[in-house]
């Protein structure tokens, strides 16, 4: 079991290490919409989906499930990276009342 575990793990450290980054950087600019549409594609859609895809659909069981966990991880930094890319951060908005 724990040769199985331990790549796990590291690829839920390099996720946990690359996402929180982004988030800051996208808080920064102010997209807070983005923060969350990135949290909730991060917290629920990614997580359960490659969870579920992995451990039933490719039948690779509860080895399935902690693989989907940890690639999940990434999706964070694969949306603030393209964010980054593409330079929307640096166009400001004015706040009107």
């Amino acid at each position: 079991m724990a040769v199985t575990y331990i790549p796990c793990a590291v690829m839920l450290y390099f996720g946990s290490a690359l996402r929180s980054p982004f988030i800051g950087f996208i808080n920064g600019s102010g997209q807070s919409r983005l923060n969350l549409a990135i949290g909730i594609l991060d917290g629920v859609i990614s997580r359960i989906g490659l969870a579920l895809l992995l451990g039933i659909t490719f039948n690779w069981g509860i080895k399935g499930f902690w693989y989907g966990n940890a690639i999940a991880g990434f999706v964070p930094f694969l949306i603030g990276g393209v964010f980054f890319i593409s330079g929307k951060w640096k166009v400001k908005k004015l706040i009107i009342n």
